[in-house]
């Protein structure tokens, strides 16, 4: 450019920042006065001007301001190289450091560990004196760590948080902290967290000076890397937990299993079968029978109130407590058990606000003759050979409500090819797709229709049945069956 303004009759060509001459051809006299100028600005910032002397012409300063533009150009091109090159560092120096972050706590399922191995590596990498992390997840547990020094209490950082919290610029970087010994220097960054209400990662005492905007964008990456390594502990933890509870439903659900009687009894005359199915692993229905030496046949169906674990634990505990009554000799009578079984479990029952439904009956192949007492339990359904069965109302309240029972003993005969089904509410409190309630009306009318079948297969039948109405749908509530059916 010089060139050419010497080749045109300029006395010289200039660039000139303020009252300093940067550059000059040839070299300016202090006499040398500029006849065209034309400024150098980018992006809004003045940084110098184009000056020539010994020509006047327009069109001389037309030219010398594009000249100006281009150098304008020229000058904004290498910014921007500059700042991508800036920023290609910050990025190679940030995977750098994410990878030593990786590579330190990769191996960790345990969050302590996890966490001190990150906050070691944080302290070497952002050469502080200290790190720490503050997590109070949702569960409202808190969880704070610092390493390798401890520098700060719970309450030190409550006040940080504060500050972080009303801080605009969505980090706290404190070049030198008031009315604490210990600190000098703290940088705060949060951590996106979705299992915490409040996760930061802090940086105490800059070991060579302040704290640097490079810094801060080191705190977020390890902020941002620290928090999906709380995530993935948190998550396979919680995996963990479950698989162990899982493991310990199947256990209890095998347990359970277990207390009810195993081996199908031998009355003579009598077709028998009894099954039930848990709405989950483990459910409050029950059922149990003995066979007495003399041939009598006594047997129990209850339903403890309530779902899950502690209706399968009180459950339990009536079950063992019936059976035991049951096996007593001389036989006690239906109403002598519920009545002992009530009195023993009373107290037991009101101390958790629930109760049981409890049927008991006592069958004596040799007439016939079943002696029950209903202590509030349905469904029981009686179905005569040849006639339309029917609905056997409970006539006292549940277990567990009052300390003495009004329960009564009653009695039916039952006859060949005659239906006794002992059932729980899981059979008729059903509804499908369309919110209807399958009802006692429907069970009972399958009943009729399945009289012919053997207790087995009346039993299967009526669970498909009702399986079918619920569309498939989840169950949920426990399902009972015990069907007596005297063959003569």
């Amino acid at each position: 450019m010089a060139d050419a303004w010497q080749d045109a009759g300029a006395t010289f060509f200039a660039v000139v920042q303020g009252d300093r001459t940067l550059a000059s051809w040839p070299k300016r006299l202090a006499s040398d006065t500029a006849d065209l100028t034309a400024p150098i600005v980018v992006n809004g910032v003045y940084l110098g001007e184009l000056q020539v002397g010994g020509i006047h012409s327009e069109e001389a300063g037309q030219l010398l301001q594009v000249e100006s533009q281009v150098i304008e150009a020229m000058l904004q091109q290498e910014q921007e190289l500059n700042s991508v090159a800036a920023v290609l560092v910050d990025t190679q120096d940030q995977f750098w450091a994410l990878y030593q972050l990786t590579q330190t706590t990769r191996s960790y399922l345990d969050m302590e560990e996890m966490l001190e191995a990150l906050l070691a590596k944080s302290a070497d990498l952002m050469s502080t004196e200290s790190t720490f992390i503050w997590l109070e997840l949702n569960t409202g547990q808190l969880l704070f760590y610092q390493h390798p020094v401890t520098l700060l209490e719970i309450d030190d950082v409550t006040d940080f948080l504060l500050k972080l919290v009303r801080s605009r610029a969505g980090f706290l970087c404190l070049r030198e902290v008031e009315n604490h010994p210990d600190v000098n220097n703290i940088l705060m960054v949060p951590v996106d967290m979705r299992f915490a209400k409040t996760a930061v990662i802090g940086m105490v005492n800059k070991v060579d000076g302040a704290f640097t905007t490079p810094d801060i964008k080191l705190a977020r990456i390890i902020a941002e890397y620290a928090g999906a390594q709380v995530e993935n502990v948190i998550s396979y933890q919680d995996s963990l937990d479950k698989a162990r509870l899982r493991q310990q439903m199947e256990l209890a659900e095998r347990v359970q299993s277990q207390l009810f009687s195993q081996e199908l009894p031998e009355v003579q005359g009598m077709d028998f079968w009894a099954a039930s199915k848990a709405a989950s692993h483990v459910g409050g229905d029950f059922y149990g029978y003995y066979q007495h030496p003399n041939g009598c046949f006594t047997f129990v169906v209850g339903d403890v109130s309530g779902k899950g674990i502690a209706s399968a634990l009180l459950m339990a505990m009536t079950l063992s407590v019936t059976r035991n009554r049951m096996q007593r000799a001389p036989a006690l009578s239906p109403g002598q058990i519920i009545e002992q079984v009530n009195s023993e479990l009373y107290k037991d029952f009101t101390r958790v606000n629930m109760f049981a439904t409890v049927f008991v009956g006592q069958y004596d192949p040799a007439n016939g003759r079943l002696v029950y007492a209903n202590a509030g339990h349905s469904p029981v359904i009686y179905c005569p050979d040849n006639d339309k069965a029917s609905l056997i109302d409970a006539d006292s309240e549940p277990m567990g409500i009052l300390p003495k029972t009004t329960a009564t003993e009653r009695t039916i005969f039952l006859k060949p090819c005659d239906v006794l089904i002992v059932g729980s509410d899981g059979l008729y409190e059903v509804h499908n797709a369309d919110e209807e309630l399958f009802g006692l009306e429907r069970l009972a009318a399958a009943v009729s229709s399945l009289r012919a079948e053997t207790a087995r297969e009346l039993s299967n039948k009526l669970f498909d049945i009702v399986h079918d109405f619920n569309d498939g749908h989840y169950q949920d509530d426990d399902r009972t069956v015990l069907v007596l059916k005297p063959t003569r």
